[in-house]
C-alpha cells in the first residue's frame, strides 16, 4: 500500500485534536472498507463495482452479462453467486478471463448452490487471471 500523506485544516476556534481525529477514523476506515462483502442487486447486465470492495456477492435470478469496473492491476477480487431457488442460471463472462488449462468452469446449476471465483486483474479492464474457488457449494 502507498504512503499518503494528509493535510488537515483546523478553522479558528475549533479543536485541532477532534480534527485530526476525525482525519485518521476516516483513513483507517476507508482502509478496512474493502475488507467486507458487499451485496450487488441483480441487475442485467450485472456490474461489479469494484470500489464497494474486492468481494462481491449476487443472487442470481437470470442469466445476465457480468461486467466489471473500476478494477486496478494486481488487486485481486472474487464475486460469489448463489442460484435462485430455480438454478440453472448460466451467466455470462467479462471479456478478457484466462482460465487455467483454456477451460472456462461452469456455473453450478442446482438451485441454491453457491459458486465462487476468484480474479487477478493483469491490466485494467481487459485482462484477468480466473479461478474457480468453488463450485456447487449447498
Amino acid at each position: 500500500m502507498a504512503k499518503n500523506s494528509t493535510v488537515t485544516t483546523v478553522a479558528a476556534g475549533n479543536d485541532a485534536l477532534a480534527s485530526w481525529a476525525l482525519a485518521v477514523k476516516a483513513s483507517v476506515e476507508a482502509a478496512f472498507a474493502d475488507k467486507k462483502m458487499h451485496t450487488q442487486a441483480y441487475g442485467s447486465p450485472l456490474t461489479f463495482d469494484l470500489d464497494n470492495g474486492s468481494i462481491q456477492y449476487s443472487a442470481l435470478t437470470g442469466s445476465p452479462q457480468l461486467v466489471i469496473s473500476n478494477d486496478e492491476i494486481g488487486r485481486p477480487f472474487t464475486l460469489i453467486f448463489k442460484q435462485d431457488a430455480t438454478g440453472s442460471r448460466a451467466p455470462t463472462w467479462f471479456s478478457g478471463i484466462k482460465w487455467a488449462f483454456n477451460v472456462t468452469p461452469a456455473f453450478s446449476t442446482n438451485a441454491n448452490a453457491y459458486d465462487v471465483f476468484t480474479f487477478i486483474p493483469l491490466a485494467a479492464g481487459s485482462s484477468y487471471l480466473g479461478f474457480a474457488g468453488g463450485l456447487g457449494h449447498a
